[in-house]
């Protein structure tokens, strides 16, 4: 089983918000990347419980923040002011273990441990907005052209990549900011009109991009692609058919109207991207 990592979120922007609600199956490009035919099932649970069963996938959360600047160890790294060292522990992902390990050990036990049950560890990527200021909808977009929050959040983005391209050996899978996108699309429908601080943050993947949200979007794709050289996107916005409900300005998941129509008001807030990684030559 080759290397392989999904990124979930924003291929949407990329490609113009393309009508994905008329594909004949939204999961079958991200499927044949994984090498799995059939259903995925699984969730967020504990060794114990992945080892009951053959579930396909295991998933946790990555949301805390970002270290306000660059550390090596948990004992000097800080979120907001507040050390990851113990016992006291900041939100980054990357002191979520005990402080003498280095930083990233906690997804790197959870991907190698995931994957000795035979199944797909999956991460949802969501410290936006932590980085923003801890604000939604229109705050935390505006927040974008913030060049400083951009660019400590791309720093750390990539050395999530690069944390998982050292310990993986089968598909990954990582959701990514999948509230971000339906903000930025109640915002404005267009992802071109909406200016992100790349130039501000001096992020060398972003050049040529385009310092708007399109343009943030293909830069994390691009970052991607560079700390795992073999990544490559998917050519649909509909392998995932995440659709989030904030693009929308009713809430489907309350609303129990039979006069709602949930088919037309998922339609604008489709948010999906794919990036894999084909199989790795072993060494």
């Amino acid at each position: 089983m080759g290397i392989g990592l999904a990124l979930v979120g924003a291929a949407v922007l990329v490609a113009g918000y393309r009508a994905w609600w008329v594909e004949p199956c939204l999961a079958e490009e991200v499927s044949e990347r994984l090498g799995r035919t059939h259903l995925l099932v699984g969730g967020r649970m504990s060794e114990l419980s992945l080892a009951s069963t053959s579930f396909d996938l295991r998933y946790h959360y990555l949301a805390g923040g970002v270290p306000d600047a660059a550390c090596d160890t948990c004992r000097e790294c800080a979120v907001d002011g507040v050390s990851c060292a113990n016992p006291t522990q900041c939100g980054w992902w990357g002191c979520w273990q005990s402080d003498h390990l280095p930083p990233g050990r906690f997804v790197t036990d959870f991907i190698r441990r995931t994957e000795a049950q035979g199944a797909v560890p999956m991460f949802t990527w969501f410290n936006w907005f932590y980085v923003a200021g801890r604000v939604e909808g229109p705050e935390e977009v505006a927040a974008l052209g913030d060049g400083d929050r951009v660019r400590r959040y791309v720093d750390d983005y990539r050395r999530f990549c690069r944390t998982v391209a050292a310990q993986a050996t089968g598909p990954v899978i990582l959701h990514l900011e999948p509230d971000l996108w339906a903000f930025t699309r109640k915002v404005d429908p267009d992802p071109t009109a909406i200016p992100v601080a790349l130039q501000g943050a001096q992020v060398r993947e972003c050049v040529g991009l385009g310092a708007d949200v399109a343009g943030f979007a293909r830069c994390l794709i691009r970052i991607a692609r560079a700390e795992i050289p073999d990544a490559v996107s998917s050519r649909s916005t509909a392998t995932v058919g995440h659709s989030s409900g904030w693009s929308s300005t009713v809430d489907m998941s309350s609303r129990l109207s039979a006069m709602l129509n949930r088919a037309v008001r998922a339609r604008p807030g489709p948010s999906g991207l794919t990036v894999s990684v084909p199989p790795r030559a072993p060494p």
